[in-house]
Order: structure tokens, then C-alpha cells, then sequence
């Protein structure tokens, strides 16, 4: 399969073979650790975690880097890469880095209005404001015959099938 594209079974997930690059839905990528060999999926989404101290002590690999970039909320782009890094095998997320782009622009407004045979046209500006958020995450597996050893908060919701 090196060197071609091949498409995950139920997924929208991509997979280039030659790069280890997997481009998900919504504005995510994950980026393979050397070595990377995709395991099955075995959480729904992965979990959130501020230190990888429990991950690693519970026997957690380390497998790459989900990139998230969307519009909206900070909450949407951590719910993209949860979602992508489960797909790819993963089970805990590290947020590494962050940062927010605001554009602000306006767009003109044009109003035609009729009074009588006399066409008045207004035109306003309305600001718009786009808030883009990218977001890096280490993606760590932990095996499930090892989530026992994890905080009840650490466990992952398991696939369910």
C-alpha cells in the first residue's frame, strides 16, 4: 500500500501511505510518530488529558500529532481532534499548542428604497468578525486491557459495534 491512497472503511478519513498523513473530516490531520503502524479503534473518541504522566505510567505509546483548525467554539476543535485521534487508534490527547486568528472585515450594505417615483439607495457597512481556531495535540494510545490501571475520568468511551 506505500505510496497510495486508500480510504478507511466507514470513515471519511484518508489515508497517504507514503507520508503516514491521515486527512479526517472538519479540518483534521493526523501526522504519524516513526515507526507507526494504525491499530485497530478501539475508543469512540479519545480523552482529553493535561500531563501524560498516568497515560505513560498505564503503559501509553506515543503515536503523533492531530491537527485541528476550525471556525467556531474551542470546544468544536477539541471535539475534531478526540474524534480523529479514536479513529486513528488513539485514546488520550495532549494539547501541545493553540492560537486564534480574528478577522474582522465589513461588508457593504446596499438598501433600495422607493418613496413615490423617487429611488433612494443607502448604503451601511456591517462588521463581520471570523474567529479561526488551530489547535496541535499529541495523540498516546493506551491498550484497553490497560485502562483499569487509569482514573475513572481517563478511561475512553469504548467502540461500540
Amino acid at each position: 500500500m506505500r505510496g497510495r491512497w486508500a480510504l478507511a472503511t466507514g470513515t471519511t478519513v484518508l489515508l497517504l501511505a507514503s507520508c503516514n498523513s491521515y486527512v479526517g473530516p472538519a479540518g483534521t490531520t493526523f501526522v504519524a510518530a516513526p515507526g507507526f503502524a494504525k491499530p485497530r479503534q478501539v475508543a469512540e473518541r479519545a480523552v482529553t488529558v493535561r500531563g501524560t504522566d498516568s497515560v505513560l505510567a498505564a503503559g501509553g505509546a506515543y503515536l503523533g500529532v492531530v491537527t485541528s483548525d476550525g471556525l467556531g467554539s474551542d470546544v468544536t476543535v477539541v471535539r475534531q481532534a478526540a474524534w480523529q485521534a479514536a479513529l486513528i487508534g488513539g485514546t488520550h490527547i495532549l494539547l501541545r499548542d493553540a492560537h486564534v486568528d480574528r478577522i474582522d472585515t465589513s461588508v457593504a450594505v446596499r438598501h433600495n428604497v422607493m418613496r413615490g417615483s423617487v429611488q433612494q439607495t443607502a448604503v451601511g457597512y456591517q462588521p463581520i468578525q471570523t474567529t479561526e481556531i488551530h489547535a496541535v495535540f499529541d495523540v498516546f494510545r493506551v491498550e484497553p486491557a490497560a485502562w483499569a490501571r487509569l482514573h475513572p475520568q481517563m478511561r475512553p468511551p469504548p467502540v461500540s459495534r
